[in-house]
């Protein structure tokens, strides 16, 4: 009994000693993949020490954030007038604005038709049989109608420099969506895939490369291949300085 009871206190004093501590090294017992007297040494985790990470700070630029606030006025006017251009009658349903914009948009454009009075003029409502309306008021649309024959004075102007962009480019081609992109830098209408792209179909085609559809230049023109201050001094009539040197033009017609 007294035996018995000594083995017993051994093989728990073995037991306890193989679960005490995870950190401390511990003996391992023969197994069919290990082989016999090998060491197992636990792995350690890094700790942070029981502290939260530092949170990242960032600092807001008053001047960016009023120059994108600037942005976004006109952008939302120049929206709704295109959507009141496409129109049949340039005037359309407030209730139809929300399948033009969808819900979320369509709260901003009302307050942009009420904050501006003298560019859009809401119509019908209570007191009238027709539902109400959104169109241009006789200022505005007088405007628009300016506008448009502006825009096909500046055509000519438009196209050139829509080529020359390209020109500009590797392989004479651009995604279409970075044309879109700076389309109203460029001054091009919002319908100008449709409108003015057709309609030169010796100058521009759209193709689509790799997925994506990129615009193309068709012909070469090294007329245009002149910087704005050559073609200045050509229109006031001051020659070359000396045009046997020149050896700088792009020989690239096909």
């Amino acid at each position: 009994m007294y035996r018995s009871s000594i083995f017993n206190g051994l093989h728990q004093s073995f037991k306890s000693c193989l679960c005490h501590k995870t950190n401390s090294y511990v003996l391992s017992l023969p197994t069919p993949f290990k082989k016999p007297g090998s060491i197992w040494i636990p792995s350690r985790q890094k700790s942070s020490g029981g502290r939260r990470p530092k949170k990242k700070i960032y600092h807001r630029a008053q001047d960016l954030d009023r120059a994108i606030d600037l942005q976004k006025k006109p952008s939302l006017i120049l929206q709704l007038k295109s959507i009141l251009q496409s129109q049949k009658h340039q005037s359309l349903l407030l209730r139809d604005l929300e399948k033009e914009v969808g819900f979320v948009q369509k709260w901003n454009f009302m307050s942009v038709i009420e904050k501006y009075p003298s560019i859009f003029r809401v119509g019908g409502g209570s007191n009238s049989r027709t539902p109400p309306f959104v169109t241009f008021t006789a200022k505005a649309e007088k405007i628009a109608r300016e506008e448009a024959e502006a825009r096909e004075l500046m055509e000519p102007i438009l196209v050139k420099n829509l080529r020359k962009l390209l020109m500009l480019s590797v392989d004479c081609r651009v995604p279409l969506e970075k044309i879109e992109f700076i389309q109203n830098e460029l001054g091009l209408p919002q319908d100008f895939k449709s409108s003015l792209i057709p309609k030169y179909p010796d100058y521009f085609s759209v193709k689509d490369v790799n997925g994506k559809a990129y615009l193309l230049l068709e012909n070469w023109d090294s007329a245009l291949a002149v910087t704005s201050r050559e073609e200045r001094l050509r229109v006031e009539g001051v020659p070359a300085i000396n045009p046997s040197k020149r050896n700088a033009r792009i020989s690239k017609e096909w």
